[in-house]
Order: C-alpha cells, then structure tokens, then sequence
C-alpha cells in the first residue's frame, strides 16, 4: 500500500468513528451545534473527496494513463 492509501484509510476511520460517536454517544448541549457543523464538513468535503479520487474521475484517469503507457510501450511493463 502506498502512503495516500494509507492516509485515506486513517481519515475514513476516525471520520466514521465520529459519525459513530456523535450518533450513538450524548453530546452536551453547548456541543449540539459545533457537531452538527463537523459532520456537514466531514460529509460534504472531506469523505466525498477521498471516495471521488479512489473510486471516481482521478480512478478512471489514472487508470487511462497506465492504458495509454502500456500502448506506447508496445503492450511491455516499463
């Protein structure tokens, strides 16, 4: 596994372990509203970013590019 894998993975964890807690856990009344803003954040930006690059346009592209050198290569690895 390379290091952006590895990173990816860390961030989902603790990103579903808060939705989690927050979900499951009491959160003090001060904390409703602050939780509320994390998880938009987490929902709407972070974990859609890292599923988009894994799974979405960058996955396609990248896999384009490996298509593409292996052509110029004549069908051979590098």
């Amino acid at each position: 596994m390379n290091i952006e894998t590895i990173m990816a993975c860390a961030v989902l964890a603790i990103g579903f372990a808060y939705l989690f807690m927050v979900t499951f856990l009491p959160i003090p009344q001060p904390g409703i509203e602050h939780a509320k803003t994390i998880v938009g954040f987490m929902l709407g930006s972070v974990i859609s970013i890292i599923i988009g690059y894994f799974w979405g346009s960058s996955k396609g592209s990248s896999d384009k590019s490996r298509f593409i050198e292996k052509i110029e290569n004549g069908g051979n690895k590098p």
